[in-house]
C-alpha cells in the first residue's frame, strides 16, 4: 500500500535522524573530554590517580619507613652513648665514659632524619593520589616507636650500671640516673610527640611539610644536644649528683 510504505519511509528516517544526533552528542562529549584533559595544568595531570604507581610507592615507602623505625631506637641509644655520661654507682660525679663524639655519630643521627622525614611525609591514603589527605597510623606509630623504643632501650642500657650485687646506686632514689636518661632521649621524645601531634592534627595539605617540620625538630634538638652537652647537661647531673 502507498501510504505504508510512505509510513515505513517516515519511520526509517526519524530512526536515522536520531541516530545521527546520538553520535553527534557521543562525538561532543569525546571531544570535551579530549580538550578538558588536554587544558590540565602539569598540577592538574600530577594529582591524575595512577594506581598502580601510587600502590608501587606506597609499598616501597612502608617498607622503607617500617626498617629506618625499626633501627632508630638503636641509633638513638648510640648516639647518646658517644656523650660524657655520670656513673651513678659511684659516689660523687663519676664520668663513665669521656665523650666520643665522631663522624659515625652525625651518620646516626642524620639516619634518624631520614626515618622521621620517611615516617611524617609517606603519601599514605588519598595524599598519593592528590587530594591531600594522609592517614595518621604511620606518623603516629612513628613517634610511638621513636619516643618509646628510644627510652625502653636507654632505661635497659642503664642496668648495666649495677651488673653486680656490690654494685648500688650512689645516690639517694638514683636522681641524676633518671635526669641524665630523660637529657639522653629528649631528642626522640620531642620528636616523638611532633609527629604523633601532626599525624592527628595535620593530615590535610601537602605532604612536604609534615615530612620537614619534625624533621627540622630532632636535627635542631640533636645537634643542641651534643653542643651544649658538656657545658649545660653535664654539670646539671652531677649538681643533681651533689644534693
Amino acid at each position: 500500500m502507498p501510504g505504508d510504505s510512505a509510513r515505513m519511509t517516515h519511520l526509517v528516517r526519524v530512526r536515522h535522524d536520531q541516530s545521527g544526533i546520538a553520535r553527534s552528542q557521543l562525538h561532543a562529549g569525546s571531544m570535551h573530554s579530549v580538550r578538558a584533559a588536554d587544558d590540565l595544568t602539569p598540577e592538574h595531570a600530577d594529582a591524575w590517580p595512577k594506581p598502580r604507581a601510587v600502590r608501587a610507592v606506597q609499598v616501597i615507602w612502608l617498607v622503607a619507613a617500617s626498617l629506618l623505625l625499626l633501627v632508630s631506637p638503636l641509633l638513638v641509644l648510640g648516639i647518646g652513648d658517644a656523650l660524657s655520661r655520670l656513673d651513678p654507682s659511684v659516689d660523687g660525679a663519676g664520668v663513665v665514659t669521656l665523650p666520643s663524639v665522631d663522624a659515625g655519630t652525625w651518620i646516626a643521627v642524620l639516619a634518624v632524619a631520614l626515618a622521621v622525614a620517611a615516617t611524617a611525609g609517606a603519601p599514605w591514603g588519598r595524599a598519593a593520589v592528590g587530594d591531600g589527605t594522609s592517614s595518621p597510623a604511620l606518623p603516629v606509630l612513628g613517634g610511638l616507636v621513636l619516643a618509646g623504643g628510644s627510652g625502653l632501650l636507654r632505661w635497659l642500657a642503664n642496668a648495666f650500671y649495677f651488673t653486680s650485687q656490690a654494685d648500688g646506686c650512689a645516690h639517694p632514689g638514683c636522681v641524676p640516673l633518671t635526669v641524665q636518661t630523660w637529657l639522653l632521649i629528649a631528642p626522640a621524645v620531642i620528636t616523638g610527640v611532633v609527629l604523633v601531634a601532626l599525624g592527628v592534627g595535620a593530615r590535610r595539605g601537602p605532604w612536604w611539610p609534615r615530612a620537614v617540620v619534625p624533621t627540622a625538630v630532632w636535627l635542631c634538638v640533636s645537634v643542641a644536644q651534643v653542643a651544649l652537652w658538656d657545658s649545660k647537661a653535664l654539670p646539671l647531673i652531677e649538681q643533681s649528683a651533689a644534693r
